[in-house]
């Protein structure tokens, strides 16, 4: 199932904010690509369980791990 686009736009801020990496409407597959597997090591079922549980919980652990999935590069966001 394709992100809907608040959700991608939500994603993206996030990987922008924290890496200062802008990730184009049209490379949306690059979330899709490293984002699921990140969603199945944390036991959730897809990219948009993810997405609920960062707007859930906001937690900066998990933003951290979004945008290292994203990016390849650690980012540490206090």
């Amino acid at each position: 199932m394709p992100i809907a686009d608040p959700d991608m736009d939500f994603l993206r801020g996030i990987v922008a904010e924290l890496s200062g990496n802008v990730i184009a409407p049209r490379q949306v597959y690059m979330l899709e690509q490293h984002l699921n597997p990140l969603a199945e090591s944390m036991g959730l079922p897809d990219i948009d369980a993810q997405v609920k549980e960062l707007r859930r919980t906001h937690n900066a652990t998990l933003k951290n791990k979004v945008a290292e999935a994203v990016t390849a590069e650690p980012v540490i966001w206090h």
